[in-house]
């Protein structure tokens, strides 16, 4: 998949959300056994989103599952920070084992996308503010 695409695909999910009834739709998910892979892929690849407002849309939409609480979404654990064995003895590339991570719930989960992202956003706004400062500098 392309970038775009995978964003393009990815963004069903938050869209649907927003204009449906989500109690129904992570039912149809839990009842299909699609809600754990479903989210874990949303979550995983929010910070892949390339334009702020997919992010937005996204956020929103994580928000309205948290504070709907439902009991399905509160049973999935997502992977967290990596572990870091910092006793553990160098390694090749070819003896490199895969990486484990720590487990957390939905709520962790989406409080550590909302700080990733208002972070990646005010990067973006300042960005755009410095680019607007030079115009004005340019002006006098």
């Amino acid at each position: 998949f392309t970038a775009k695409l995978r964003n393009q695909l990815l963004l069903i999910f938050p869209r649907l959300i927003h204009e449906y009834d989500q109690n129904q739709i992570l039912q149809f998910l839990f009842k299909h056994n699609k809600l754990d892979f479903i989210m874990n892929l949303w979550c995983s690849n929010h910070n892949d989103f390339i334009y702020p407002y997919y992010k937005k849309i996204s956020i929103t939409a994580l928000a309205k599952l948290v504070k709907n609480n439902n009991n399905n979404l509160n049973n999935i654990t997502f992977n967290g920070y990596p572990i870091i064995n910092i006793n553990a003895p160098r390694s090749s590339r070819s003896k490199s084992k895969k990486i484990q991570y720590t487990k957390m719930p939905f709520v962790v989960k989406f409080f550590q996308i909302l700080i990733d992202t208002f972070r990646d956003l005010v990067e973006i706004q300042s960005i755009y503010d410095d680019d607007h400062d030079d115009e004005d500098d340019d002006d006098d």
